[in-house]
């Protein structure tokens, strides 16, 4: 899923750039759930926890720490939500990266046009990302992920192909 959300941006766009791994959960979650999963977060969980609805819209951002003072069964939905400025994913990078939000966080949320969480953009990401811009010849071309994804789709229906071909004709039916 992850590359399929980042294979939908160009190279030079923020999406490409957001960390997709980051801990998004519904609100109505109990505390003592969330802090579960947060003990097993692989590579922690960064700078905020995301509130998202069923259909992935971002509603908040809770700093991990709020949940340590906070009565197990409580929702992590009524814990207080600090305030993050969003970047959208379409953005290019050089237009985000004098944002107000970066004098604040080292890390804001990326949202799709819908306000869909795509992931995080991290302030040292971007920087990177400028002192080493991506040629306009390489803008027009896939990129490897891109291409080895390409590739992968082209073998699977190449696969779904065959099988349907050796699937036997109707019976009693239309040829």
């Amino acid at each position: 899923m992850a590359c399929r959300l980042l294979l939908r941006y160009p190279e030079d766009s923020v999406g490409a750039l957001a960390d997709t791994e980051v801990l998004a959960v519904l609100p109505s979650l109990p505390v003592r759930e969330v802090l579960a999963r947060l003990r097993t977060a692989r590579d922690g969980v960064g700078d905020f926890l995301y509130l998202v609805d069923e259909e992935r819209r971002l509603r908040a951002c809770l700093r991990p720490a709020s949940l340590l003072h906070a009565t197990g069964t409580l929702s992590v939905g009524a814990l207080e939500a600090a305030r993050v400025p969003v970047l959208p994913a379409q953005a290019a990078p050089q237009s985000v990266s004098d944002h107000p939000g970066w004098n604040s966080h080292s890390t804001l949320p990326v949202v799709d046009r819908d306000g869909r969480l795509i992931g995080a953009l991290r302030q040292s990401v971007l920087m990177q990302s400028l002192s080493h811009p991506v040629a306009k010849s390489e803008t027009n071309q896939p990129s490897a992920l891109a291409a080895l994804a390409d590739t992968g789709w082209t073998a699977v229906a190449g696969l779904l192909q065959a099988i349907v071909g050796r699937l036997p004709a109707p019976r009693g039916g239309r040829p």
